[in-house]
């Protein structure tokens, strides 16, 4: 989760300098890091609870953690899982969560909206670069996803407490996620990770 939040810092910092392609590939890199620690937590939530030690992560989560769209897939899905708390973060139609081949598909387009901040490509005769892209959508991605992973460390911090073992070890990082959040000065839902989200992504 330092990991997530030194991302999305550093995508604040190339927004604000001229460079939101690259802002923009650093935050789907940081979702993909949200879904990842998500895994992770999910699988040692319960040991850290009974104050166990090692907690032996699933036989899959070598494969899964090198699996791009599966990451973005879980982040979304546990943005959406918070969207009481915050507002929708990943807006999905009708108020209606999609379904699992559905968020996979869209998952896969935003890993290329990824690769096309870092990279000069031709695609279909047309040659793009990560400085054709536009800031349109950038803010309100980066607000949605520090506010999201925000609630893992809120979440944590909850269980600590309902246990009496309340430590301050992720204090910075989480500061400096809700700093992200608050700097970008948010106002409207973005519409990220499903089939109408690329209106609203900066284009390539």
């Amino acid at each position: 989760m330092e990991n997530v939040a030194s991302l999305v810092r550093d995508s604040s910092l190339l927004a604000d300098n001229g460079s939101p392609g690259r802002a923009r590939s650093l935050l789907v890199l940081a979702a993909e890091e949200l879904g990842k620690a998500r895994w992770i937590y999910e699988a040692a939530e319960e040991s850290w609870t009974a104050g166990g030690g090692l907690v032996e992560l699933p036989a899959d989560f070598e494969y899964r953690a090198r699996t791009h769209p599966e990451k973005l897939a879980a982040a979304a899905d546990y943005g959406d899982g918070n969207n009481g708390f915050w507002g929708d973060w990943f807006q999905y139609e009708s108020g209606r969560r999609l379904v699992p081949d559905q968020q996979m598909e869209n998952a896969n387009q935003f890993n290329l909206h990824k690769q096309a901040g870092f990279y000069v490509d031709r695609r279909n005769g047309i040659v793009t670069s990560p400085a054709d892209i536009n800031a349109d959508g950038v803010n309100e991605f980066l607000d949605r996803l520090a506010k999201a992973a925000s609630m893992l460390f809120v979440e944590d911090h909850v269980r600590m407490q309902l246990q009496g073992h309340v430590r301050n070890d992720a204090r910075q990082a989480h500061t400096m996620l809700l700093k992200c959040s608050q700097h970008r000065g948010f106002r409207e839902p973005a519409n990220l990770l499903r089939p109408s989200a690329e209106k609203r992504l900066p284009a390539t």
